[in-house]
C-alpha cells in the first residue's frame, strides 16, 4: 500500500492528516447568517469583508471573544477571497474547549485575509499561557495583517536574585511587581526538562549576562516570603550557579507546546504581514509543512516602555517539514529565549534492513512516496545513501512514533540499521526541509542562541543585521545533537552585518564558534564527509567577532569574498583563535578579506588545518594583527610529506 507518513498514521486519502503532539479534531461553531451576509444571487460573493463584531466579538469589553471568532472562521471557509475586519481595541481569546493547541483556529480558508487596523491599534490578547495563539490549518493564500498578539497572564516571570547557595543547589528569587508569581499552575505543569528553565540577565540592561551559560534548568521551588521563592536547579545544573550573583536579574520561563503565537500548519502561500508579537509560551511564528509562507514586517519584541526581559519563550520563526522554504522579510526579532529563525526537517531513523532497497523506519516527520531521501551516519558524519521513496506501508511501532516499511527506488547497500554503540542512520527528507528560503532585510538582536539555523538547501540570506546575540550569528549545517537536519547546500549569504555575537558561554569558547559557522557535523564533532557544499559568503561584515568571524568545517565548494572584520581593542574575545578557521575542506576560495584586529588573542587572519584537500585559493588579504600573527597559517595535513 503506497501512501505517506504523516507522523501519526499512513495517509490513505487526501483528507487525513496527523502530526505528533498536534490534535486535529475541531469542534466548530454554527455558521451565522452566511447567505444573508454575502451578496449575489446564490448568496456567495467572490470577495466580501465582514466586520468581526457581526459575529459577536466586541473589543475592550473584557469578555472572551473566541467563540465569536470561531463562528467567523466557519463562515470565511465558505467564501474564498473574503476578509474578516478587526476594529481597533483588544479582543480576548481564551483556552479552547477541546484539545486544540491554539486559542483560535481558522481552517480550510482560501484567499482570505484577517485584517486589523494596524499593529498599534488592534490587539489579540491570549489569556491562556499554556496555548498557542492563532492557527491556520490547511489554508491557501491566507493572510494575517495589522494586529498585535500578546499574553495576559504572561508565560514567564522575572525578578532579581537575592541569595545563592551553590553547595545546596538553590537560589532565592524575588518576583518583580506586575509579573506572575511562581505559584501560578502553568509554571509547575510546564513539561520537564525544557519547559521549566530560565536565563540570567545583566543587572541594568535587557541583555543576557555576558560570558555565562545561556540557560538554567530548574527542578522545583518553594515560597519563602510574599513574592520570594527558593528555586532548586535540576540535577547536573548546579555548576551554572557559579555564574549567578546576588543582584542579577533572572527570567523564569514556562514553555508550553511548539505551535506559536501564530501557527501555519499545512498552509500554502499567505503568511503574516505587519504583525507584532509581544509574548508566546513557545514560538512567535511556527510553520509546519506546506509552503511557501511569508513573514513580512513581522515584529517580535517586548512592548514599548515595558520592563519585560523576554518576548517569546522560544524561537522567532520556526519552520519544519516545508516543501518550499519561508520568506522572512523586513522583520525585527528581539528578546526571544531561542533562535530568531530555524529551518529544518526532524529526521527519521533506520531501525531494520529487510533488503538493500527495503527498510523499516521510525518516521518522525512527514514523508511521502516520491520524496528524495538522504541517509546519514550520525556517528561518523558520512552520507551512506540517497534514494527516492517508492512506497510506504505502516507497520506496528513503538512510543507513539509512526513506523513504516520504506521501499526505495534503488538499492543502497551501505545504509545501517544500527551502529556499534548507537542508533541507525538518520533519514533526511530533502523534499520537506524548507528548501528555497529567503531571509532578507531583518534585524535580529539581543536574544538567546543563534540568529539563524539553516538546515536546508537553496536559500538566500541578504542584508540582515545580527547584533548582541547569545550564540553564533548565522549557522549553516545539520545538527545531529538535537537532532535536526538536513545537510544544506547552494546558499548565498551576502551583505550581512554581524556585531557582538556570542555573549553566552559556551558558544564563544568552542573552537568552531563564529559569527558565521558553516559545517557538517557528526555526534563526535566535525563530520568525515564534506557534505555541506556550494556556499557563498560575500561582502559580509563581522564586528567584535566571537573568537573567529567565520569557521568552515567539513565543507567543499565554498567561496568567501569581501569579508570585513573589525575588532574593538577594548572587547576581549573568549579564546585565542584565527579570524577565519578552515578544517577538513576542499575547493575553497578566500579573497578580499580586510581586518583590523590587534588583540593578542588573534592568532592569524586565516588558518587552514586538518585533513584538507588540495584545491585552495587564498588571496588579497589585508589586516592589522598583533605581532607574530600571520595572514595565513597553512597547517593542512594533506600538504605534509
Amino acid at each position: 500500500m503506497a501512501g505517506s507518513c504523516r507522523g501519526g498514521y499512513l495517509e490513505k486519502g487526501k483528507d487525513r492528516v496527523c502530526y505528533p503532539g498536534l490534535v486535529m479534531a475541531m469542534a466548530w461553531g454554527i455558521i451565522v447568517g452566511a447567505s444573508c451576509l454575502a451578496g449575489g444571487e446564490d448568496g456567495k460573493a467572490a470577495s466580501r469583508a465582514w466586520p468581526v463584531d457581526q459575529f459577536g466579538a466586541v473589543p475592550d469589553d473584557d469578555q472572551d471573544d473566541r467563540q465569536a471568532f470561531q463562528r467567523a472562521a466557519a463562515t470565511l471557509a465558505q467564501y474564498p477571497g473574503s476578509a474578516l475586519e478587526l476594529g481597533p481595541g483588544t479582543y480576548r481569546l481564551g483556552a479552547p474547549e477541546d484539545q486544540d493547541p491554539c486559542a483560535l483556529t481558522f481552517r480550510n480558508l482560501e484567499g482570505v485575509t484577517i485584517r486589523g487596523r494596524g499593529a498599534n491599534l488592534t490587539r489579540l490578547l491570549i489569556t491562556s499561557p499554556r496555548h498557542g495563539g492563532v492557527r491556520f490549518f490547511q489554508c491557501r493564500d491566507t493572510r494575517l495583517e495589522g494586529v498585535t498578539i500578546d499574553y495576559a497572564p504572561l508565560p514567564f516571570t522575572q525578578g532579581r536574585v537575592l541569595a545563592v547557595c551553590r553547595a545546596s543547589g538553590w537560589y532565592d528569587f524575588a518576583v518583580e511587581p506586575g509579573f506572575p508569581l511562581l505559584s501560578e499552575p502553568w509554571f509547575a505543569d510546564a513539561p520537564k526538562p525544557y519547559g521549566q528553565w530560565g536565563m540570567l540577565f545583566e543587572r541594568d540592561a535587557p541583555l543576557l549576562k555576558r560570558g555565562v551559560p545561556d540557560h538554567l534548568l530548574l527542578d522545583r521551588w518553594q515560597q519563602v516570603a510574599r513574592s520570594v521563592w527558593r528555586v532548586w536547579v535540576a540535577k547536573g545544573a548546579e555548576p551554572v550557579l557559579a555564574s549567578m550573583a546576588v543582584g542579577d536579574r533572572f527570567a523564569h520561563l514556562a514553555r508550553h507546546g511548539r505551535c506559536g503565537a501564530v501557527f501555519f500548519h499545512q498552509c500554502r502561500g499567505g503568511g503574516a504581514f505587519n504583525v507584532t508579537i509581544h509574548a508566546s509560551p513557545s514560538l512567535a511564528v511556527c510553520v509546519v509543512g506546506g509552503g511557501p509562507v511569508t513573514m513580512d514586517g513581522l515584529i517580535v519584541t517586548t512592548p514599548p516602555g515595558s520592563r519585560r526581559l523576554v518576548s517569546t519563550d522560544a524561537d522567532g520563526v520556526h519552520c519544519q517539514q516545508m516543501e518550499t522554504g519561508p520568506r522572512v522579510l523586513n522583520s525585527v526579532f528581539r528578546y526571544m529565549a531561542d533562535d530568531a529563525v530555524n529551518i529544518y526537517y526532524y529526521p527519521g531513523r533506520v531501525i531494520d534492513r529487510l533488503s538493500d532497497s527495503v527498510l523499516i523506519v521510525d518516521c518522525a516527520n512527514e514523508m511521502r512516496a516520491g520524496d528524495r531521501l538522504v541517509f546519514f551516519d550520525e556517528q561518523e558524519g558520512r552520507v551512506t545513501g540517497e534514494a527516492e521513496a517508492a512506497a510506504l506501508e505502516q507497520v506496528p511501532g513503538e512510543g507513539g512514533i509512526l513506523r513504516v516499511r520504506l521501499m526505495l527506488d534503488r538499492t543502497i547497500p551501505n545504509v545501517q540499521a544500527r551502529h556499534q554503540g548507537g542508533k541507525g542512520d538518520a533519514v533526511y527528507n530533502m523534499s520537506r526541509c524548507g528548501a528555497g528560503f529567503e531571509i532578507r532585510g531583518n534585524l535580529m538582536s539581543a536574544h538567546r542562541r543563534y540568529g539563524m539555523m539553516l538546515k536546508a538547501p537553496g536559500g538566500v540570506v541578504e542584508d540582515n543585521v545580527l547584533d548582541q546575540l547569545g550564540g553564533c550569528g548565522i549557522v549553516v549545517g545539520n545538527d545531529p545533537f538535537w537532532p535536526e537536519g538536513v545537510i544544506p547546500s547552494a546558499i548565498q549569504i551576502t551583505g550581512n552585518l554581524l556585531r557582538d555575537c556570542g555573549r553566552s558561554a559556551p558558544y564563544g569558547a568552542s573552537p568552531w564558534g563564529a559569527n558565521i559557522q558553516v559545517g557538517t557535523w557528526s555526534l563526535r564533532g566535525p563530520a568525515r564527509d564534506r557534505a555541506t557544499r556550494e556556499i557563498t559568503l560575500r561582502n559580509n561584515r563581522a564586528l567584535n567577532p566571537m573568537g573567529a568571524a567565520v569557521t568552515l568545517t567539513s565543507v567543499e565548494q565554498v567561496t568567501l569574498e569581501g569579508l570585513a572584520i573589525a575588532q574593538d581593542p577594548k572587547v576581549v574575545p573568549p579564546r585565542e583563535a584565527p579570524l577565519i578557521r578552515i578544517e577538513n575542506a576542499d575547493d575553497v576560495v578566500v579573497s578580499g578579506v580586510r581586518a583590523t584586529a590587534p588583540r593578542p588573542e588573534v592568532t592569524a587572519l586565516v588558518e587552514t588545518t586538518g585533513d584538507c584537500g588540495g584545491v585552495f585559493s587564498v588571496s588579497d588579504l589585508h589586516a592589522t594583527l598583533p605581532p607574530g600573527a600571520p595572514l595565513w597559517r597553512d597547517e593542512r595535513a594533506a600538504r605534509r610529506p
